[in-house]
């Protein structure tokens, strides 16, 4: 299988590439590098857990592809969720991301907005490339548009929406739509590119579509989840308590609690400053805990019925891979 490693030589040795622009433009390809190239290698040289692109190689594979599934897939997917962590550190005001300051922390925050838009392009036009047919081609472009859209109108549901502003009755819906619109369809699309390159048929297709979307709500519980638990931690991060953010644990929450108890929730984030984040944190975690590691399960259960109809597809790396991403936050 194909691996982002492969990825990193191309963006980390650029002199080529530099030359180029250098002598298409004038421009000194020190400026180039600084501009571009700089800010590229700081995000993607940072060491991610590559589950959606290990989701593309494994719907490949699973759905009959021949050999290593095209690089280019691979690095559309990483770009798109790289360049969407970028602006989502932006918005979120986040100091650090895997293991290093986020990017509008080294290179502020104008030149951090351009990289994340560049990599969104880039990202789309490395589907060009892809080995299909003048059809499916339009129809893959079309789709990934679409999905980044999706992306876009959840992003805007999640910077708006106020966990202390809302109706309890609205946290729920509102969680699962953003869920949908985000990691849902970035994996759900994701699996199902895999499926496409390898030439499965429509109902395939729309097996993986489904699974993905499954396997990526779920991934966004273990996100919340995970965060909500260092948020309950000396030094932890609490951006989605620090602004509010509606959230799974907050999903959850609002089902098992009366009204006044939600309520009582909502008084104590508002009259909770950055410093005692601790006392919200706690409460919540011990709250949802349980029900968060069913939730995540039954996601799981759901993405695997999507492939039930099609026993051909199960495979020990499906196995695997299912079990690894459980395994990461619960």
């Amino acid at each position: 299988m194909s691996s982002f490693t492969e990825l990193k030589p191309r963006v980390k040795h650029t002199s080529k590439a530099l030359r180029t622009r250098q002598e298409l433009t004038g421009v000194p390809g020190k400026l180039w590098q600084a501009a571009i190239f700089n800010p590229l290698n700081h995000i993607l040289q940072a060491e991610g857990k590559r589950l959606r692109a290990e989701l593309i190689e494994l719907s490949y594979q699973m759905a009959g592809g021949k050999g290593q599934v095209s690089n280019d897939l691979i690095e559309f997917i990483e770009l798109l969720h790289a360049g969407s962590l970028v602006i989502d550190d932006i918005e979120d005001g986040s100091d650090m991301r895997r293991g290093q300051p986020t990017l509008h922390k080294v290179v502020g925050t104008p030149l951090a907005i351009n990289t994340g838009n560049w990599m969104y392009f880039s990202a789309i036009e490395k589907l060009q490339d892809l080995p299909l047919d003048s059809a499916q081609l339009a129809q893959t472009m079309g789709e990934a548009i679409s999905t980044i859209r999706r992306c876009h109108e959840g992003q805007a549901l999640d910077l708006t929406a106020k966990v202390v502003e809302m109706d309890r009755m609205h946290i729920y819906p509102t969680t699962r739509a953003i869920s949908r619109l985000k990691t849902g369809g970035v994996t759900a699309l994701a699996a199902k590119l895999g499926a496409v390159l390898a030439g499965a048929s429509p109902q395939t297709q729309a097996a993986f579509h489904s699974f993905g979307m499954q396997l990526g709500i779920g991934l966004q519980m273990q996100n919340d989840f995970s965060e909500l638990k260092s948020s309950s931690e000396f030094g932890g991060r609490i951006d989605d308590l620090k602004n509010a953010r509606v959230t799974w644990p907050w999903a959850w929450f609002s089902r098992l609690r009366s009204e006044r108890q939600f309520a009582e929730m909502q008084c104590l984030l508002i009259e909770s400053d950055q410093g005692n984040l601790d006392k919200v944190a706690s409460t919540l975690l011990e709250s949802v805990a349980t029900v968060c590691e069913k939730s995540i399960r039954r996601k799981i259960e759901g993405a695997l019925s999507s492939l039930q109809n099609q026993p051909e597809l199960k495979s020990s790396a499906l196995d695997s891979f299912l079990n690894r991403m459980e395994g990461y936050y619960v």
